[in-house]
């Protein structure tokens, strides 16, 4: 049987000290910093190819499917770890390690094996020995996980809760590590983000590669990850295997409650202090998610997520509820004066904050003061919108399978309402596009500069740009994401003027509700640290039912929909609540 259910003593597997003798800089670098480690598992048993396809093999027969991930095809620092399928046959995969381009992670290894609970216990003991500090006072949770990687495979960009020390066992690899406190590559959005569970928030940025520490891991060397430090791995020639104890801090999961109450800040319009710099501040966001967070949680997620899970849990009442709630809060709004500072104060310092209600777009405009900027027609809100080109948008990803295959058979792309070219950036991470491929995004002429010089410097000959969307006629596939409230005619009527009409329509996270079409007013900001507003904007709200008996009069029909997790409350008018945004795929019947 395995050496891990073997009566074989802990002392033939486990050394009698983990750490070497040359760390005295833990000393004075644990938590916060970046620093290499030495230590001494490599020579140990419980590593031999064998006993992990044994301990794999031990999971699985637990029935502890959740402890194992495992990937193929990483190949770059960005990909997207939740876009490829585990596979099914783990073992089998670890057992052609050498070539099957596979990352393989074993997790919480000290709940199934007490050998590993031993290597946890003995490794926190010396480090509590060589820092001076009882750490189990400190650690709420400890995690053991083992990483196995084929040759040259690729550990994606991301940050952990934890703070990690990855000692490597054999092979060799590059930890391109970051520094946590850096907000040029971390930033305070990214992280509240991480902190509602969002995982993959952090997003990877090459251009900001040079700031990374690059620590080469051969047998016997270490890194240690302070807790959210950005980090990508490059394995060598050979198949890595990396031993990761991870330690769960007190002092973090206080800190991860600070950034969920900014992120819930953030929403409503404000610009939150980051941890650490309002004690008070700290102590106040700390108490509130902890009075809505599980007293007693089981999982790290508990300790992490259940305070979120609550508030979720009331963001998705049912429509009429909140607009019972909404009207509950209008009569408290209507208290005179509270509406006009909410209308010319408040408002325009809103990120998506809205205003009024309307019947058509001029009337909208008139009702923006002369100071403030209107539309997405000038350079401010594409400078704006130039942010993270290449980041998917959550609520575009079920486009992905259909894109691959429509595209993969057609010549021409119209993109409506593409500012600089985001579609395209965005989504040839996802798919390959054909050679032939032509890409045009119509859009407003700041946007049309904008997107044609970053198209230039980056070499890009297949993206062009046209205010004109009768440039759509002959196109095989029309997209547009995001962009048809901001448009003052309907697609309806752009379609049906085109003599050679698109044989696919994309239309994504488009706000509809059931009553008769209106405008609002939104307002957007560029940055809130330092407050600057990017523009006011006409905002249409439409029917959904007639949205789509308008486009399948034109020869079209509706092959998929779904609908986005996003509200929108106009502030006064709760009978305009908007309950969702919808996306859908249309194809002419004959196409």
């Amino acid at each position: 049987m395995s050496i891990l259910i073997s009566k074989a003593s802990k002392e033939a597997l486990v050394p009698a000290r983990i750490l070497a003798d040359d760390n005295s800089h833990l000393s004075t670098g644990f938590p916060r910093d970046r620093f290499s480690v030495k230590h001494t598992l490599g020579n140990s048993a419980l590593f031999r190819q064998s006993a992990l396809i044994d301990l794999t093999q031990l999971i699985l027969d637990k029935g502890s499917k959740s402890q194992i991930a495992c990937r193929s095809g990483l190949t770059h620092p960005g990909s997207d770890v939740s876009d490829i399928p585990i596979q099914k046959q783990v073992v089998a995969a670890l057992d052609n390690i050498h070539t099957s381009n596979t990352w393989l992670r074993l997790t919480r290894l000290n709940d199934i094996s007490p050998i590993y609970q031993e290597i946890s216990d003995r490794f926190i003991a010396e480090l509590s020995e060589v820092t001076g500090d009882d750490l189990n006072k400190q650690i709420t949770r400890t995690f053991v996980t083992l990483f196995i990687s084929s040759p040259h495979s690729i550990t994606p960009y991301h940050i952990d809760h934890t703070s990690n020390f990855l000692l490597q066992i054999s092979g060799h690899k590059e930890v391109h590590l970051f520094n946590p406190y850096d907000r040029k590559v971390l930033t305070e959005p990214e992280l509240e983000q991480f902190y509602i569970g969002n995982y993959g928030s952090a997003q990877y940025r090459q251009q900001h590669d040079v700031e990374a520490t690059i620590y080469p891991l051969t047998a016997g060397k270490g890194v240690h990850h302070p807790v959210n430090a950005p980090h990508w791995v490059k394995n060598g020639s050979q198949v890595s295997v990396s031993l990761s104890i991870g330690l769960c801090l007190e002092s973090g999961n206080q800190r991860a409650k600070v950034y969920q109450a900014n992120y819930y800040l953030r929403k409503a319009g404000f610009s939150p202090r980051p941890p650490g710099q309002s004690p008070l501040q700290d102590r106040l966001k700390i108490g509130v998610m902890s009075a809505l967070s599980d007293r007693n949680p089981l999982t790290l997620d508990d300790v992490l997520l259940s305070g979120v899970g609550r508030i979720r849990r009331v963001s998705q009442w049912s429509a009429s509820t909140k607009v019972r709630l909404q009207r509950s809060l209008d009569a408290w709004l209507a208290l005179p004066g509270i509406r006009d500072l909410y209308d010319y104060s408040r408002f325009p310092r809103i990120s998506n904050g809205f205003r009024g209600v309307f019947d058509t777009f001029e009337q909208a405009q008139q009702a923006i003061a002369q100071h403030l900027p209107v539309g997405y027609d000038h350079t401010g809100a594409h400078q704006y919108s130039a942010k993270n080109l290449d980041q998917l948008n959550p609520s575009d990803r079920p486009l992905l399978p259909y894109l691959k295959t429509v595209l993969a058979a057609s010549q021409r792309v119209f993109d409506l309402g593409g500012s600089v070219g985001r579609g395209y950036y965005t989504y040839q991470r996802y798919v390959d596009y054909p050679s032939q491929l032509k890409w045009q995004v119509c859009e407003v002429p700041s946007a049309v500069e904008a997107g044609t010089n970053i198209a230039r410097k980056r070499g890009i000959t297949n993206l062009s740009f046209t205010t004109q969307h009768e440039m759509a006629d002959g196109a095989d596939v029309f997209i547009t994401c995001g962009a048809l409230q901001y448009i003052q005619p309907s697609l309806a009527a752009i379609l049906a003027p085109l003599g050679e009409k698109p044989r696919h329509l994309f239309i994504a996270r488009v706000p509809f509700y059931e009553g008769p079409d209106y405008v609002t007013l939104q307002s957007i900001l560029a940055s809130k640290q330092p407050y600057k507003l990017a523009a006011i904007c006409p905002y249409k709200i439409q029917n959904r039912d007639q949205f789509i008996g308008d486009i399948e009069a034109l020869g079209y029909e509706l092959t998929e929909s779904w609908k986005n997790d996003r509200t929108c409350v106009i502030p006064f008018h709760p009978q305009r609540f908007v309950d969702g945004y919808h996306s859908f795929y249309f194809r002419q019947v004959d196409a």
